[in-house]
């Protein structure tokens, strides 16, 4: 007798169960062998949540005739194009159901360690939400949730950060980013660590570190503001006259760096570029705030 060939598409729980009682009648009729399976579905187009759903239905209807190397072959692939907690089960149970224990155990130690870092980063973003309903309490007691079920995220670590800034406590502000910063080279724990070290005096550190958040991202808003702020408390003013030019070249429209940057060229001694920026703040402001009495200063320095 001929091995039946079937074409297999998107199935749900119920085409499943009716695949295994056809697979057992046909068996029951002496039809020799697995089923074979034609399968005409493409590879996921997204890593949207239905398309895996879908996929590894099919997989398990791929097991179910029989043709668990196939499935395996399939499920490896996906494990390395499309990473999920999901996923990594799938090739779990199958591996167990070929008792190959060891390639099983593994599979599913990386499914517990995705899934761990998922409910790491809903996590914090219900703290996240707390936050921005003033619940810093919660907040905390999210993000630190967080950590301890994936200590290799930095988001929770940046969270804790953030709100220990928040809470004026820069020394343990200061811990976090730093931890976090083991983790990760990211923007954001960059410039909480340079902030974190402004507050606490320590400014001529802090221009350190934001300017290399500013050399990742020029646009860096917080970098920015975190840089001319470490910049006059410690009177090192070169290197935010430098990063403000750059973001001035990328945003020429933001008055409010226009004239930090006319401010910072003053303390440099540099006053024509002082004037140039604040001719271009009049262009498209001349009632900008402040911009009479930096034209007094200037014009003061001119005359001496």
């Amino acid at each position: 007798m001929q091995v039946p060939r079937f074409k297999l598409h998107a199935c749900d729980a119920d085409d499943l169960a009716a695949l295994a009682l056809l697979r057992d009648a046909l068996a029951a009729l002496g039809v020799p062998g697995p089923l074979s399976v034609v399968d005409d579905r493409q590879a996921p187009a997204t890593t949207d949540a239905r398309d895996e759903v879908r996929f590894l239905e099919s997989i398990a209807a791929q097991v179910a005739f029989g043709d668990a190397e196939g499935a395996l072959v399939e499920l490896e692939r996906h494990s390395v194009e499309r990473p999920s907690a999901r996923g990594f089960r799938a090739l779990a149970t199958t591996r167990r159901a070929e008792r190959q224990f060891a390639e099983a155990a593994q599979a599913i130690g990386r499914a517990e360690e995705l899934a761990r870092a998922e409910l790491a980063r809903t996590l914090c973003e219900r703290a996240r939400i707390s936050v921005e309903e003033d619940l810093n309490d919660a907040a905390m007691a999210a993000f630190e949730q967080a950590r301890a079920l994936a200590p290799d995220l930095w988001d929770p670590l940046l969270g804790l950060g953030s709100l220990a800034l928040h809470r004026s406590n820069a020394a343990a502000a200061e811990s976090y980013f730093r931890q976090a910063l083991t983790l990760a080279k990211e923007v954001p724990i960059l410039s909480g660590l340079g902030l974190a070290l402004a507050a606490q005096g320590r400014s001529s550190e802090a221009i350190g570190f934001l300017d290399q958040a500013l050399k990742i991202d020029p646009s860096a808003q917080t970098a920015i503001h975190g840089l001319v702020q470490a910049a006059f408390q410690s009177g090192e003013f070169a290197t935010a006259e430098r990063r403000v030019r750059g973001f001035l070249e990328l945003h020429p429209g933001n008055l409010d760096l226009r004239f930090t940057l006319a401010g910072l060229c003053c303390q440099l001694g540099d006053l024509q570029a002082a004037r140039d920026a604040v001719e271009q703040i009049e262009i498209f402001d001349p009632a900008y705030s402040g911009l009479v009495e930096l034209k007094q200063k200037l014009e003061g320095s001119q005359l001496r």
